[in-house]
Order: structure tokens, then sequence, then C-alpha cells
């Protein structure tokens, strides 16, 4: 799977601990999950939702992506709550801010022998708890994400 292991902001990387499952190695419609950690001198948690598989556009292209939607509360009364769209073997390619999308501008995908691949668009999963066919995989990882 994927953890969380902190935020990074202006005033430097601030940890999670223990790091947060973001998502695990396989998704499952329905599925859900949550954890606690320690962030900045007060407990968090985190819980998450997989709500469906819908057709994303951003500048990147077309996925079909899981709809994730994650939860984040502090024992200060904190709150917010995000819906993710993630493609299994590439990663987040948007998330919803306020009523805007935020979305993956490019990735390179790299293939057998290292060379770039374009592949088609996925479809959907044709039953539920059935992974997407996405093929692309990225070439690396954003510093605050750890597969596990």
């Amino acid at each position: 799977g994927i953890y969380l292991e902190g935020v990074a902001l202006p005033k430097g990387f601030f940890p999670f601990a223990p790091p947060l499952l973001l998502y695990p190695k396989r998704l499952v419609l329905g599925a859900s999950w949550s954890g606690n950690a320690r962030f900045q001198e007060q407990r968090v948690a985190l819980a998450v939702r997989v709500e469906g598989v819908e057709g994303v556009r951003v500048p990147a292209g077309r996925f079909n992506a899981y709809r994730l939607r994650v939860a984040f509360t502090t024992e200060r009364g904190g709150a917010d709550v995000k819906l993710l769209y993630l493609v299994p073997g590439l990663g987040v390619v948007a998330f919803q801010a306020g009523e805007g999308l935020v979305g993956l501008v490019r990735f390179s995908a790299r293939g057998a022998g290292g060379r770039a691949r374009r592949e088609p668009p996925a479809s959907p999963p044709s039953s539920p708890g059935s992974p997407p066919p996405w093929a692309r995989t990225p070439r690396a990882s954003p510093p605050a994400w750890r597969a596990g």
C-alpha cells in the first residue's frame, strides 16, 4: 500500500508518527480503513472509503480512477474532507480543492527497455472488487509517500 509519511509546509517537513495508510495494495469498491497518528503535537485521524470508479479528465489525459473520500480530523477540532482520484500503479491523478479539481499535468511511463509507452484509456472494472486494467507505471513517487 501507499502510506502518507508527512506534510511539507513552508516551515519544513512534518511527519506523521506512525505513517498513515492512504490506500492499500488492492482497492475494493466499498472498502474503508482508518488510522491514527501524532502530527505537530496532536493526534490526527484519517478515514478513507472507496466510493466508486469514474472517468476523470485532467491535463495529463483521461483516466478511469477510483474515487476515494478521505477525511482528516484532529483532536483540536480541525477537519477536512477531500475526494482523491486514484489510478493504481500511477497514483493520485486529481483531487478536489473547494469547488474545483486539481489534476495531474504530465507523467512519464516507462515500459520494458526503458522506452516510454502510450496505453489506450482504461475501462472501468467489469465487476465490483476487480482492479481496473491500468498498465501505466510511474517513474518516481512523491517524496512524502512510501509504498509498503
